[in-house]
């Protein structure tokens, strides 16, 4: 998104990010380990080389996330509805505060704006932050928190929606 981590007011207040950013500059520097009875997902070639690199991993204890079967996904453009949606997991690491904000000065006034994922143990304080913050904007009425779905639900959702992001 091209937003500093440390400009949220959510990150700026929140002890675990702080705690984080402690801890991590300790040990910036030093070689890491893992236990060995344990499979890592990777994302990506890049993050599986850091792994690797950074901690000490065997390429063998490496996974990738399976892909996602789009073929369960049915894509008829006739039917979409002005909405964008957030997928992912509801957590304040992943910034949906910052997407509101962009939402509520950037879209058009019909659509509306859709955040589905999993829950946390943090998710509901979040959740009462961003509704806070969609009150702020003036677009409270325009947005949806969607935890936990069923698969069937976020299949619709999704197949119904114009436009999809991730926070990260």
């Amino acid at each position: 998104s091209g937003i500093d981590p440390e400009d949220s007011e959510w990150e700026k207040n929140n002890w675990k990010t702080k705690i984080k950013k402690f801890v991590r500059e300790i040990i910036e520097n030093e070689k890491k380990y893992y236990p060995n009875d344990y499979k890592i997902y990777a994302v990506d070639e890049w993050t599986k080389n850091s792994l690797i690199e950074k901690w000490d991993l065997k390429p063998e204890k490496l996974c990738f996330y399976p892909n996602i079967k789009t073929s369960h996904f049915n894509y008829n453009l006739k039917n979409k509805k002005d909405r964008i949606i957030n997928l992912g997991r509801i957590s304040p690491h992943r910034r949906i505060d910052e997407a509101i904000k962009i939402f509520a000065n950037g879209s058009k006034k019909e659509y509306e704006f859709v955040v589905i994922g999993g829950l946390t143990n943090d998710s509901e304080k979040y959740i009462k932050y961003l509704k806070e913050i969609a009150e702020n904007e003036n677009v409270s009425d325009r947005i949806i928190f969607i935890g936990n779905p069923s698969f069937k639900k976020l299949k619709d959702i999704v197949e119904e929606s114009k436009i999809a992001i991730e926070c990260l």
